[in-house]
């Protein structure tokens, strides 16, 4: 019974904290959000289905991830130009107070993932086969394209990262059994 009465305790204690952590990870737009089908269905190739939800899942996870970065990347801008020195008390204050300051208004920032826009989405390639229908090669290359028409920039972490998720996302949904 005391076993319980611990458990039930430690998770109270710790909902609060699971859930403004949960709220501190930015949210996409519907705009983006049509901007990342769009993405699946024409530059990938995918269509309606569970590879097509796993690709919008992870494209969206990592659009999530690029604004989170913009966020840091203005903060860090911002709290430079206003003459902080980096690795002072002042410096990390001024970038979380820039960056919740703005998360909190529901700003996006003007980085790529703010100009995401359905009209400027356009196939890759003028293969016309789907994604499986298509050589592995391809499938890579339509997950890049992927990659870069929402604002990654090839050959950066963040790019390899969400290229790799994407092809790991699909995968497993094709192979469930691996």
């Amino acid at each position: 019974m005391q076993r319980m009465l611990q458990k039930a305790l430690l998770a109270a204690a710790f909902t609060p904290l699971l859930a403004a952590c949960a709220m501190a990870e930015p949210t996409v737009t519907p705009q983006q959000t049509a901007a990342i089908e769009a993405t699946c269905t024409k530059v990938v190739r995918l269509r309606p289905g569970q590879e097509f939800d796993a690709c919008v899942s992870s494209l969206t996870d990592s659009v999530a991830d690029l604004i989170s970065a913009d966020y840091a990347n203005n903060a860090y801008r911002a709290c430079a130009n206003a003459g902080l020195n980096r690795e002072t008390v002042e410096f990390s204050r001024c970038v979380l107070d820039h960056e919740n300051t703005r998360r909190d208004a529901g700003e996006l920032p003007a980085g790529a993932a703010a100009k995401l826009n359905t009209a400027f989405i356009t196939p890759a390639d003028s293969n016309p086969q789907d994604y499986f229908e298509s050589s592995f090669p391809m499938r890579l290359r339509r997950e890049q394209y992927a990659c870069g028409t929402l604002g990654f920039e090839p050959d950066t972490g963040a790019f390899v990262s969400c290229v790799n998720k994407l092809d790991a996302e699909i995968f497993v949904v094709d192979h469930p059994n691996g």
